[in-house]
């Protein structure tokens, strides 16, 4: 078994004690033939990222799922290769993935979560912002997460314990301190007046960080965030797809992935913002929307469902719920509004 991700330059991490590295990976469970979670991930990433980098050479036929949710005939053959991939490699693991399997429950036993193609709109665009992304989960954790990047051939790995790696070489997260020091990633997701609420409160925000970045692959950002190509990453309408590996990549590299109450997120995390921990924090800190005269803000009704409301002068100081926070407690069938996934 390997010490490290993908032949590290020394065998030794430089951001996980080799003793913790190596516990956190004898827990890992291992085919017959000898190969380990993470060495799997790293290797079925690969191969369904260079289908998706043959694919992005050719016509890009799709179907549309939503407005902007698309999927195309590289989605399921990606989504194929891993899956097959894994059930061979695991049998008694369960499988949860984005276009054939979304509702497998997470909660509980060993689960693995797969997005075989991430930023689908992209993809068919022939912009070359979109990624394969997996990870393990135990009893509802990730505990590893790789995120593959087909267009610079840039693969991240790595969870709790294990480091963070990209291409071999150790990463870490960013180092800003604060949100003026900081470059922000956004994404806007396929839900409308979450998306107008994500925006509002950039808006608001501006001129007090370093800029702004909309990638089109929620995945691809939150890796960006945990390799300290950005800062933050700030969301307002994921699945579980979208953040496994992330959940397991951006504590591994010294970030922080809350949701919008400031707790850790999870699996069943809605919105969140993730990245260096001090401008994270502060985000959440001083998300307010202070404008001139009226403004328009983002209320969950406790309903599932997101109300529009202008807010005088007097309510300046109100928090702002831009991030309504919907949980999915263990399955993706316990959101009421999952029917109607885009």
């Amino acid at each position: 078994m390997s010490v490290a991700p993908e032949t590290a330059p020394d065998g030794a991490p430089q951001d996980a004690p080799q003793t913790e590295q190596s516990s956190a990976r004898a827990s890992l469970p291992v085919t017959t033939t000898g190969e380990d979670a993470l060495d799997v991930a790293i290797r079925l990433a690969r191969e369904a990222g260079a289908l998706v980098r043959e694919a992005a050479e050719r016509p890009r036929p799709y179907e549309r799922k939503g407005r902007n949710n698309f999927v195309t005939e590289t989605d399921h053959a990606s989504e194929a290769l891993i899956l097959g991939g894994l059930a061979e490699a695991f049998p008694a693991h369960a499988l949860l993935s984005e276009e054939s399997q979304p509702d497998t429950p997470w909660a509980d036993g060993e689960l693995w979560v797969v997005d075989p193609l991430d930023g689908t709109r992209n993809f068919t665009a022939g912009v070359p912002l979109h990624c394969v992304t997996l990870a393990y989960v135990r009893d509802g954790v990730p505990l590893l997460g790789v995120t593959y990047d087909p267009s610079r051939d840039w693969c991240l790995a790595g969870g709790p314990g294990l480091g963070l790696w990209a291409n071999g070489r150790p990463v870490r997260g960013g180092a800003a301190t604060d949100l003026a020091a900081s470059i922000v990633t956004i994404d806007l997701g396929y839900d409308d007046e979450r998306a107008a609420g994500t925006l509002d409160l950039m808006r608001a925000l501006w001129p007090g960080v370093q800029g702004y970045r909309v990638v089109g692959s929620a995945a691809l950002g939150l890796a960006w965030a945990a390799a300290g190509i950005c800062d933050l990453m700030v969301h307002a309408w994921l699945w579980p797809w979208d953040i496994a590996a992330a959940l397991a990549l951006i504590p591994a590299g010294g970030g922080v992935i809350l949701d919008e109450s400031g707790a850790a997120a999870t699996l069943g995390s809605r919105s969140l913002v993730a990245g260096a921990p001090g401008p994270a924090r502060e985000l959440l800190a001083t998300a307010t929307l202070r404008l001139q005269h009226t403004c328009a803000v983002f209320f969950g009704n406790g309903s599932g469902r997101v109300t529009r409301a202008t807010v005088d002068d007097d309510d300046f100081d109100r928090p702002v719920n831009w991030l309504p926070l919907q949980r999915l407690e263990g399955s993706t069938e316990a959101h009421p509004g999952i029917q109607g996934r885009n």
